[in-house]
């Protein structure tokens, strides 16, 4: 009876988008559809969203901080996420994104989609996204 138990357990932290959620992230960005090298990493992120909406979160690898909202999306397991990162080694990337963060509870995953298409006339064609595959 243990065994089932767990497995209960298990399947609970993944009824809510609420909670920690960690896992590897892909930064990007492009400059008139070109990817831009210095910009791209692959790596370790982790994020809390709270139940009335707050998110923070980092990687701390390439220095960014996280901080923002989320709100609902068009299903239960769907959230609107709105934030601004701070303090990533490219600067490129400290500036307001927006997205969502969805939740797959039978693969026991969240995949996190978030982007910016600033209007810049000194840089036209900029483009950021960062998403990635999360678990608890």
């Amino acid at each position: 009876m243990r065994p089932f138990i767990l497995l209960l357990a298990g399947n609970a932290a993944y009824s809510t988008l609420n909670g920690d959620w960690r896992g590897q992230v892909q930064y990007q960005a492009l400059q008139m559809s070109q990817p831009v090298a210095e910009a791209h990493a692959v790596i370790q992120a982790v994020i809390a969203i709270d139940p009335q909406g707050k998110i923070i979160g980092s990687s701390p690898e390439n220095g960014c901080k996280l901080v923002g909202i989320a709100g609902p999306g068009m299903t239960p397991t769907i959230l609107n996420i709105d934030v601004t990162l701070s303090r990533c080694r490219y600067p490129g990337f400290n500036r307001r994104l927006h997205g969502s963060l969805s939740l797959y509870p039978a693969q026991k995953y969240a995949q996190l989609w978030i982007y910016a298409h600033p209007v810049d006339l000194l840089r036209p064609g900029q483009s950021f996204e960062i998403k990635g595959t999360l678990r608890r």
